[in-house]
């Protein structure tokens, strides 16, 4: 079994929207994703993927994962729960409404390899 932990927004500015850094996930089956905003940050935090293929460079096509999108405003902790992957590129998308702060997003997936 294969798991994976990766912080794919770290501590990042809060105060604009933000794209993470692109998962490889193939061989990936589930995914689950744990945001942390400190500050008064509001916003949306959602999973896209893409099957672009996996070895060729720069990713470029992105779809939003339906379901898998959680609504934040201010400090605390929120789940977007475990959901089925088969896809080639995970990534998070953080996309504000309003305030400051720190928004760290925590992606965790299993699969076999």
């Amino acid at each position: 079994m294969r798991q994976m932990n990766s912080a794919v927004l770290n501590a990042a500015d809060a105060s604009s929207s933000q794209t993470s850094i692109t998962i490889n996930s193939a061989d990936l089956h589930l995914a689950s994703a744990q945001v942390v905003i400190t500050g008064t940050a509001a916003g949306a935090v959602k999973l896209q993927a893409s099957n672009d293929a996996p070895t060729s460079g720069a990713v470029s096509n992105w779809s939003d994962i339906s379901g898998a999108t959680v609504s934040v405003s201010g400090a605390g902790a929120y789940l977007i729960p475990k959901l089925d992957v088969c896809y080639n590129h995970l990534q998070a998308v953080f996309t504000r409404s309003s305030g400051t702060g720190t928004i760290t997003v925590n992606v965790h997936l299993i699969g076999y390899a």
